[in-house]
């Protein structure tokens, strides 16, 4: 990676799966959340690396009346 690359922030998102897809899948939530190793080994600083999650089957503004955090969703 170069510089300018570099400069710029790593976003990692993260799918929240249903409990049936964690129970079946449960390699799926480890892989997806190795991905924040995989950006530090491309050359990214950890503070330089945002994770992302979304709220599954909930929109923006159902989150925000529930008080959930949907991380800039």
């Amino acid at each position: 990676m170069s510089e300018k690359h570099l400069a710029r922030m790593a976003y990692v998102y993260i799918r929240q799966s249903t409990l049936q897809q964690v129970v079946r899948n449960p390699e799926s939530q480890v892989n997806q959340r190795q991905m924040v190793g995989r950006a530090i080994g491309l050359g990214w600083s950890a503070e330089r690396i945002e994770v992302k999650t979304k709220i599954k089957g909930r929109s923006g503004s159902d989150s925000a009346k529930s008080g959930a955090d949907s991380s800039g969703w």
